[in-house]
């Protein structure tokens, strides 16, 4: 509802035509997942996965839902090409225009999260990739790795780290 009245506030300003409006956040929040509530501090799907709607009237010209896999990395590139500005060398994501315009493009094969938390010295890092996700957890000098098949359990309540050693090490590997 907050969001429609900004956006219909830009509609009676007359500026729709020259505005991107980018909606996102930074995390999520588990609301009882994995037996934790109101926590945004971990690499559950529930933390990383985040909402992105990008609205630019005359350029992206209908609704669209992107179902692959994409980064927050990737913002700031699609946010420069929707304005014909080049990308920096340096910038490390790609612009989803070309998924969102159904040109061809090809989302990134391989999503990474981090996480440091400086209050408890807890720090992690996942990857996710077709359907799998491995997770490592550090606090101090204790190491922890959870892996997941996503497309049978979209919950991530069966860690596979003993079964899948060789889908462990190739996410090791890409981690």
């Amino acid at each position: 509802e907050e969001i429609g009245i900004v956006l219909r506030k830009i509609e009676e300003l007359h500026l729709a035509d020259n505005t991107i409006v980018v909606i996102t956040a930074d995390h999520g929040e588990l609301l009882g997942e994995h037996e934790l509530y109101f926590v945004h501090w971990t690499l559950y799907d529930e933390n990383i996965r985040v909402p992105l709607l990008i609205k630019c009237k005359g350029f992206i010209s209908h609704a669209r839902a992107i179902t692959q896999q994409v980064q927050s990395i990737d913002i700031a590139p699609t946010i420069l090409a929707l304005l014909n500005i080049p990308k920096d060398p340096r910038m490390q994501g790609n612009s989803l225009l070309p998924l969102i315009l159904d040109k061809g493009g090809s989302p990134s094969r391989y999503a990474f999260t981090e996480l440091a938390r400086e209050e408890n010295g807890l720090t992690g890092e996942c990857v996710r990739a077709d359907g799998w996700k491995l997770i490592q957890s550090r606090k101090g000098q204790y190491e922890i790795y959870r892996l997941y098949n996503l497309d049978l359990d979209p919950g991530e309540s069966n860690n596979l780290i003993d079964s899948q050693k060789e889908r462990f090490r190739f996410l090791k590997d890409k981690l």
